[in-house]
C-alpha cells in the first residue's frame, strides 16, 4: 500500500510540472539537504504579546555573529527602527534541525529592527548570535523564476515551527491596487507573512520571495494562493543595508 502511495504521488507531481520532487522518493542525503536549505534559514518572530510571524536569514558575519532576518513590514508594525525600548519586546526563534529533521534545538535571541519600508511592506531585523545559522541565498539574475516552477513556501503558520508546503508560481502579474505580486499556489495562513519563498536550481535552493499577503474571498482565507514580494524589489532594499 506504502508503495502504491508513494507511486501516485510521483505521477501527481509530475502531471502538475516537470520539476516537482516527490518526497517519497528522496534519499535521505537528498532530504537532509532540503532541510538545511529550506527549512533551517526560516526563523519565527515574536513581538511580546502583540503576535508575530516569520523571517528569513539573507545574511551573517561568522566572526561578529551579527546576522540580518528579511521579514513583512507588518510583522513589526509596533516597532521602529531604532526604538530600543519598544525593540526589546522583539525575539527570534532560531531553529537547528539534525539528521532528518530530529534533535532539534531552539534558541531564542533578542533582535532590532534596523530597517522598515511600510510602503514596500518589507523589514530587516538585527540579530547577534555566535552560533553558526543557515542564509538563503537570493535567486541569481541570471536565473529567472519561470511559470510552473515548483517552490516551497515555508513559515510560521499560526506561530508553529516552520513549515514548507508545495506548490508553483502561477503568475507575475496580480495587482493589489498598483503593486505587482508574484503569486504561488503553496499553502499559506495567518503567520506565513515574512516567510520565504524558495526555488530550485543546479541542486540548490534560493530564495525567490517573500510573504506578504493572502486573499479572502466569501469570508474564507483563500490557503491555495499566496502573494510574495518578488526579488526586483526585495535586491535594492536588502542593499540598502551594509
Amino acid at each position: 500500500m506504502k508503495k502504491a502511495l508513494c507511486l501516485v504521488a510521483v505521477f501527481s507531481v509530475a502531471v502538475l510540472g516537470g520539476n516537482y520532487l516527490a518526497t517519497c522518493a528522496l534519499s535521505r542525503p537528498a532530504q537532509d539537504i532540503r532541510i538545511n536549505q529550506v527549512l533551517a534559514p526560516v526563523v519565527r518572530v515574536h513581538i511580546g504579546d502583540l503576535g508575530g510571524g516569520s523571517g528569513v536569514i539573507i545574511r551573517t558575519d561568522r566572526v561578529s555573529g551579527r546576522t540580518l532576518i528579511l521579514t513583512a513590514g507588518h510583522v513589526v508594525r509596533h516597532l521602529e527602527p531604532g526604538e530600543i525600548a519598544e525593540n526589546e519586546l522583539l525575539t527570534v526563534d532560531l531553529f537547528i534541525y539534525g539528521p532528518g529533521g530530529h534533535g532539534l534545538v531552539i534558541r531564542t535571541v533578542p533582535g532590532t529592527v534596523i530597517q522598515k519600508d511600510y510602503d514596500q511592506d518589507m523589514a530587516i531585523i538585527e540579530i547577534h548570535d555566535v552560533a553558526p545559522v543557515v542564509v538563503a541565498p537570493l535567486l541569481p539574475e541570471t536565473e529567472p523564476l519561470r511559470l510552473f516552477d515548483a517552490v516551497y513556501a515555508v513559515g510560521c503558520p499560526t506561530m508553529l515551527m516552520p513549515i514548507s508546503t508545495l506548490g508553483e508560481i502561477v503568475s507575475f502579474h496580480e495587482k493589489i491596487g498598483d503593486t505587482l505580486f508574484l503569486t504561488a499556489t503553496a499553502n499559506t495562513i495567518f503567520g506565513n507573512s515574512g516567510g520565504a519563498l524558495m526555488v530550485q536550481r543546479h541542486g540548490r535552493w534560493y530564495l525567490c520571495g517573500l510573504m506578504v499577503k493572502g486573499r479572502v474571498a466569501h469570508n474564507q482565507f483563500l490557503t491555495h494562493i499566496g502573494f510574495y514580494i518578488p526579488l526586483d524589489r526585495i535586491r535594492p532594499f536588502v542593499a540598502q543595508v551594509k
